[in-house]
């Protein structure tokens, strides 16, 4: 009996429970009755009319009744169809995401032949549907907030691409200004030279008239006599102090050479002028004679070199090619020419005996002044231009002894054996002449850098070297004259 009695008293819990929970869905469910119309044409069916009045009338009570859905809903579906997203409307999402809170029971439905009527019930669960809508404002704020990151980015990348392109004009401006100077100072020392020979003349005096003229102008393809400066000897300290940016261990330890006067060509030799060697003395380059696919022929990009850069720097030449020119052209002119020696080289680069810093431009270099890879500028100074090619060899201004391109263009070989110790056996004997280290070795000095290599490879001290039958599209030369 009393097994009985606890049953019974727990059926009756239960059923009080459930009329509880009955009664408090009851409270939260709320039933209006709305009539909704829609003017429709006449291809739409019925079907289509009545959703468009399902939605007319539920969007009604979700926004009297309900709140909160014109502003999370209704403004998300605007966005959404404004930037390509979904095209169906904002009820059908709601009913969608709201199934189960929201009911629709339509009564009646009538047309007047202009609109659809229908009169409905919804019922709504109030509170769920407004804590529902929450939760879908929430996230469609996270959605704009993730989509509002995303513009900015682009409109900061846009921004930072115009910055790019506008610090490029101003680059290709300045370069363009330094030409004009360069062209209007080689015009006044011919002007300038001009007058003082003929001030000597009127006077009855002897002009001077240096062993070798050097010619103030651009030298043409295929010119025999190559322009060449007269540089006045001195001694200076060759090598860079260990505390410049850059510094290698073989470029120390530094020390003091007497160079005596010399005559450096002005400019690296031309291809043009390498063209007049190989068809009159009808001799080959290694690079032929090996059958390469590339030779001197060839630019940079592996096609033949149009006839607009017969002024470029000649490459894809070795050592050996380099003297072999040298023979053929003294042979040719009576005239003695050669490679220049290390010490020659630096100290012609920079441009005098007091010029101590890494370049003849002081302590640092700009795509506007030499021909290097602009994207890796020297000690972490702005970038500039990268022109992936070389350059005619009378560009940009030139340096105090009126040399041009000693920084890039393309690397330029010396006449001596590489020797990573040849400078302290030269700071042993204290101020040394100038002289060609001659000790046997596999490889030659190249000095200078190149179009293709980065700004630290051009100072004035770095050391470079390879075997001399070494040819690539950044290696040429350019002539000493001997009087």
């Amino acid at each position: 009996m009393g097994g009985m009695a606890a049953m019974v008293w727990a059926l009756l819990l239960l059923a009080q429970c459930l009329i509880v929970s009955t009664s408090v869905r009851a409270v939260a469910d709320q039933t209006f009755t709305r009539t909704g119309k829609y003017k429709y044409s006449d291809s739409e069916n019925e079907i289509t009319k009545r959703a468009h009045v399902k939605e007319v009338i539920i969007q009604d009570v979700l926004q009297s009744e309900v709140g909160g859905y014109s502003q999370s809903m209704l403004l998300l579906n605007k966005q959404e169809n404004s930037m390509g997203g979904v095209s169906a409307s904002s009820t059908q999402e709601v009913m969608q995401i709201l199934a189960g809170y929201v009911r629709y029971l339509p009564i009646k439905e009538w047309s007047d032949g202009v609109h659809f009527y229908t009169t409905a019930e919804v019922t709504v669960d109030k509170d769920a549907t407004r804590r529902k809508l929450d939760e879908i404002g929430a996230e469609r704020k996270r959605h704009d907030d993730a989509r509002s990151q995303i513009v900015k980015a682009k409109q900061e990348a846009s921004e930072q691409e115009k910055e790019a392109w506008r610090r490029k004009a101003e680059a290709a401006e300045a370069e363009k200004r330094l030409y004009q100077q360069q062209a209007e100072y080689e015009k006044k020392r011919a002007e300038d030279a001009r007058r003082a020979a003929e001030a000597g003349r009127v006077a009855g005096q002897p002009v001077y008239q240096p062993a070798l003229i050097t010619p103030r102008t651009v030298p043409a393809p295929g010119l025999l006599m190559p322009a060449v400066e007269f540089i006045r000897g001195g001694v200076f300290t060759m090598g860079s102090p260990t505390d410049e940016v850059n510094h290698q261990s073989d470029e120390g330890p530094r020390h003091q050479v007497r160079v005596s006067d010399f005559y450096m060509g002005k400019y690296e030799v031309t291809v043009g002028e390498f063209r007049k060697y190989i068809e009159e003395s009808g001799e080959l380059s290694e690079a032929e004679k090996a059958h390469d696919t590339q030779t001197w022929r060839h630019g940079v990009n592996g096609q033949l070199r149009p006839p607009s850069e017969e002024n470029h720097p000649v490459m894809r030449v070795s050592w050996n090619d380099a003297v072999a020119y040298c023979k053929w052209l003294s042979l040719k002119t009576g005239k003695s020419y050669r490679l220049p020696t290390e010490a020659e080289w630096e100290y012609a680069c920079r441009g005098g005996s007091q010029t101590t810093t890494p370049f003849n431009t002081g302590y640092n270099i700009t795509t506007s002044q030499a021909n290097y890879d602009g994207n890796s500028p020297y000690n972490n100074n702005q970038k500039g231009i990268y022109r992936g090619n070389t350059v005619e060899v009378n560009s940009f201004a030139p340096n105090a002894f009126g040399l041009y391109n000693m920084h890039g263009n393309v690397w330029e070989w010396c006449s001596d054996f590489y020797d990573a110790n040849y400078y302290a056996a030269c700071k042993a004997k204290g101020v040394v002449p100038n002289q060609e280290n001659t000790s046997t070795g596999s490889y030659r000095v190249l000095r200078g850098g190149s179009w293709n290599y980065p700004a630290e490879y051009c100072r004035s001290a770095y050391r470079d070297y390879d075997t001399p039958g070494f040819r690539l599209s950044y290696v040429g030369f350019r002539l000493v004259f001997v009087p």
